[in-house]
């Protein structure tokens, strides 16, 4: 888990990348990779709590956000999280 999250961090060059498994309506971050500055958001979150969660696993694509600050899907519960 940890080889795999910090080469797709590197191979999409992003800024945070992590792995997780649902479990019981929850997102569980088992491992996440993070550039200089942020912090780690590895545990367990409830998916109703976060829209962007839900859009991923009915749709199947991955979510690729360019500025949390300007996506639509980043909720205020999200944004809070990640930076």
């Amino acid at each position: 888990e940890k080889a795999v999250t910090a080469e797709a961090l590197h191979f999409f060059d992003s800024d945070r990348c992590y792995y997780c498994t649902i479990e019981e309506g929850s997102a569980i971050i088992r491992r996440d990779a993070f550039r200089n500055g942020l912090h780690s958001i590895a545990g367990s979150y409830p998916l109703n709590q976060f829209d962007l969660f839900n859009v991923v696993l009915e749709t199947g694509l991955p979510f690729v956000a360019n500025d949390v600050h300007t996506s639509e899907l980043v909720n205020e519960a999200l944004l809070s999280l990640v930076l």
